[in-house]
Formats: C-alpha cells, structure tokens, sequence
C-alpha cells in the first residue's frame, strides 16, 4: 500500500489526476449534488422517456442518446450528476495526463486537467448531465484507451467512437 503521495504518484498517476479533478469538481459543484437543476429538455433523459427525445433524434441524430432514454430504470438526478462529472473528470485527467506525458511531474498534468476542468462550453454543457451522460462516458471509455496504448494505436477507433459518441 502507497504511504506517501510520490509513492502513490508512481503507482498510478491516471488515478491520483483523476481523483484529485473529481475531487476539484465536487468541490465547485457540491451545491449541485443533493438535487442537481434540471433543464426542462433534459426530464425525458431523467425519466427515461423516449417519446420526449424521439424528435430530437431525428432532427439532430442523437442515437446513443436515445437509446439511453430506452433503458428500463430510472436513476435519480443526484447520482446522473455524480456519474456525470465522474465521467468528466476521467476525460481531463486522461486528456491532461496524455498531454503532459508518462514522466511530467505531478503538477503539470494535475494542473492540465484542472484548466480542462473548468473550460466554460463544459461548464455550459453540464446542466444537461442526463442526456450527455452516456456520450460523455464514451468519450471517457476512449480517453482512458489512449493514455493505456497511446494515441497511434488508438487513432484507427475513432471511426468506431466518433459515430457512437
């Protein structure tokens, strides 16, 4: 078991850049968290209906969003948001954690994912946690895929996660 934070760092440094962005992002959203706003497009996604999204599946070709308003359970908007930002801080810690590189010194790539953090279009996105949840998740699935084999490798799965996202 890691004893000191450069132990820790060596360990797993995808982990602590992740841990310690979820952590920043409970922090500035924990007003959020006991009942998050919902947006009123964002109820289908929260209610798991589909009638209420299907139109916007046709018009803006929101597929994997759909068939999450198909799923059979209706989760509650506090663990939505949780998982929501859960997803999110995966992506910058990844993102910031490929970006600096496997030797950076802790810093910069917890710093990296911080700036990431809080970009305002993320930032303006957010309040739609239910609906983005599941494109997000994709996006955090590949981000976590690169920085595991690198980006060459992974670039040809674009053509697989661009669509499905």
């Amino acid at each position: 078991m890691p004893t000191t934070p450069e132990e820790l760092w060596r360990r797993s440094p995808a982990l602590v850049t992740i841990g310690v962005t979820f952590v920043a992002l409970l922090m500035t959203s924990f007003a959020m968290f006991p009942d998050p706003f919902i947006r009123h497009d964002d109820f289908p996604a929260l209610l798991a209906d589909p009638d209420g999204y299907y139109i916007k599946t046709l018009d803006e070709g929101r597929w994997l969003s759909y068939i999450w308003h198909l799923r059979a359970f209706v989760m509650p908007s506090w663990l939505a948001f949780a998982l929501y930002q859960l997803c999110w801080a995966i992506f910058t810690g990844a993102a910031a954690l490929n970006a600096c590189g496997p030797n950076a010194r802790p810093i910069y790539p917890i710093a990296v994912a911080l700036f990431i953090m809080v970009a305002p279009p993320a930032a303006m996105i957010s309040v739609w946690f239910n609906t983005l949840l599941p494109g997000l998740a994709v996006v955090a699935v590949y981000a976590l895929l690169v920085l595991r084999h690198g980006a060459r490798k992974m670039r040809p799965w674009l053509l697989v996660f661009v669509p499905a996202h």
